[in-house]
């Protein structure tokens, strides 16, 4: 998770690592997506639907996650 947190456009590697059949690499996904939603950028429409995409993930480990995160 340390480097999701260092990494400069969160919002790319979300986007890259979304697709993955690997639930681990869903799970940064949903932490590079935190990331990019930081107070200064906030929570557009997209990255809530993305959230809520997040939230119905089939693997416990993203969707569990997933409902931690709150919207802004």
């Amino acid at each position: 998770m340390a480097a999701v947190h260092g990494c400069v456009h969160p919002s790319l590697l979300e986007e890259a690592l979304r697709g993955s059949d690997d639930p681990r690499l869903r799970r940064l996904a949903l932490e590079a997506l935190a990331q990019a939603a930081s107070p200064e950028n906030g929570r557009t429409a997209e990255r809530r639907a993305l959230l809520e995409r997040y939230r119905k993930d089939p693997s416990p480990a993203v969707a569990g996650a997933a409902s931690f995160v709150a919207p802004r």
